[in-house]
């Protein structure tokens, strides 16, 4: 999974009671989606993106293609 062509859009809601964080990715034959809600405490925001990226990771096994879990 490369970051060309891609866009981002951040959303910041200081009344959220929560880190919500929604991944998508799409290409020829296939469609991604990952979420994660979690409660907003101490360092958890960075900590919940990086878990979220290492889980799309390891499910397209990085470099080594889709894997089912």
């Amino acid at each position: 999974m490369g970051l060309d062509d891609t866009s981002s859009r951040l959303v910041a809601d200081p009344d959220q009671a929560s880190a919500y964080h929604r991944i998508t990715a799409t290409g020829p034959g296939f469609e991604l989606e990952a979420v994660r809600d979690s409660a907003i405490e101490g360092v958890t925001g960075d900590y919940t993106l990086v878990s979220t990226w290492g889980s799309v990771r390891r499910v397209l096994g990085a470099d080594e293609g889709l894997r089912f879990l």
